[in-house]
């Protein structure tokens, strides 16, 4: 089914845009019945690191946009500093993280108590560019498992702009709408989703255990 849109030409954003996903008025969808929009719940930050930043005493870690998934990030090793690369984003315990490019992927994190313990002190944490990263000093763990959820993922998705490479603006993100009891619910949905999370790593934990035991020739213990 078509949408047709009409928009004047003062109503065009900075730059006379023309980009029909700009306008789609489908991405509006979450602006009844909604408390708070995400741009008051938390502040998107791109604290930049680049190679002049690199410290000889320190460790790095890059997460790229196939390591978040569903809320989860996954373990990485360490990385050689000389291959970091290009511009990277800083991330610490407790942001939330969300690729701009391609959201239909789902590739939303939430940055864990656990995988920040399963590093030594001195490690500094990177992330994709592509990512978007939320801060706040409150815990906003509640905001991944948020992200993903069908109304949000629909408007992200007809907000998302290029044929090969298609992302949606940070403004789409800040606007983002929450329902007023997911708001007042927000913190036992974030217990329930880090407690989620942890099943999770202690699972990954086992495995890797598992692993081990066999590929040493060693019986299983549970």
């Amino acid at each position: 089914m078509a949408i047709i849109n009409v928009i004047k030409i003062s109503e065009l954003e900075a730059g006379y845009v023309l980009t029909p996903e700009r306008y789609n008025l489908s991405r509006n969808i979450m602006e009844n019945n909604t408390f708070y929009n995400i741009a008051k719940v938390c502040f998107i930050k791109n604290e930049s690191f680049t190679l002049k930043k690199i410290e000889n005493d320190k460790n790095y870690v890059v997460f790229d946009t196939g390591d978040a998934e569903e809320g989860y990030i996954s373990y990485k090793k360490f990385i050689d500093p000389s291959n970091i690369g290009s511009t990277k984003k800083i991330i610490k315990p407790g942001d939330v993280i969300i690729s701009k490019l391609r959201p239909y992927l789902r590739q939303v994190g939430f940055f864990d108590t656990e995988l920040y313990e399963a590093y030594p002190d001195n490690t500094i944490f990177l992330c994709s560019t592509e990512f978007y990263v939320l801060k706040s000093d409150e815990d906003i763990s509640f905001l991944a498992p948020l992200l993903l959820t069908n109304n949000i993922q629909k408007v992200l998705i007809q907000a998302q702009e290029g044929g090969h490479h298609p992302r949606f603006k940070q403004n789409v993100l800040e606007n983002l709408c929450i329902d007023e009891k997911n708001y007042e619910n927000r913190f036992s949905i974030g217990e329930i989703f880090k407690k989620a999370i942890s099943s999770i790593r202690h699972g990954e934990q086992k495995i890797n255990i598992l692993l081990q035991q066999l590929n040493n020739g060693m019986p299983p213990i549970d």
